[in-house]
């Protein structure tokens, strides 16, 4: 029961920080907002009752109005009940979502987490079903804070680049659509590459994957 109720905490708090970024209603003292210029994009980390921290892209719209439809009627859907959401998530597509984090972290980072979750919540186009925009919450007092950028980054890009969702006819009328998850990274799996003997008949060359077993996945899924 303790568990169920942190965990509604948390989606409640996450929905209310990513509804608008709106912080009218805490102190100057209730939160910090960093600007995070990496090579080639910038990020926004903030940090809420120095608690809980939002990292964004700032190229995201964090003024776009989540569970509503176009003509401003609030939608009857939410994180915390019990109804179908504007689009099909089929289970492959839910697989291949949390394969693309496992992958941006190493092993090493993986275990430096120690089993806690990252938040991952999706702005979708109503329109094409696209990923515009994807925000990553944790606490403070998680490892996260130890995690390059550039990790996140990653996921980011992969998810625009390889995930479309199937949109019913309600979704297509929303003004976005938005999907949450969580999940605590596994890692990547790295495979020494192997030098085979050319006495052995193998001709020179490399054995092994060095970045994985099934990279194919994400590869036949962007065409790339």
């Amino acid at each position: 029961m303790k568990q169920y109720l942190i965990t509604i905490t948390l989606l409640c708090t996450i929905y209310s920080a990513y509804a608008q970024r709106d912080y009218s209603r805490y102190t100057p003292d209730d939160y910090t907002s960093d600007t995070l210029r990496m090579d080639g994009y910038t990020y926004v980390c903030d940090t809420l009752k120095h608690v809980q921290i939002n990292l964004y892209n700032i190229e995201n719209d964090t003024t776009v109005e989540r569970w509503c439809y176009k003509d401003g009627t609030p939608h009857r859907s939410g994180f915390t009940e019990d109804k179908e959401p504007p689009y099909i998530l089929s289970q492959s597509t839910q697989q291949l979502m949390e394969y693309i984090v496992d992958e941006a972290f190493t092993r090493s980072q993986a275990e430096l987490l120690n089993g806690k979750k990252l938040s991952i919540l999706l702005d979708i186009s109503s329109t094409d079903g696209t990923i515009q925009s994807v925000y990553f919450t944790f606490f403070i007092t998680q490892k996260y804070i130890e995690i390059p950028i550039q990790v996140f980054r990653d996921i980011e890009i992969e998810l625009k680049e390889n995930i479309r969702f199937t949109l019913t006819e309600e979704g297509h009328k929303m003004k976005v659509c938005t999907h949450f998850w969580r999940q605590c990274p596994k890692g990547r799996i790295e495979v020494e590459p192997t030098i085979v003997n050319p006495s052995d008949g193998g001709g020179g060359g490399f054995t092994g994957n060095p970045i994985g077993n099934n990279t194919n996945i994400i590869t036949s899924a962007s065409g790339r």
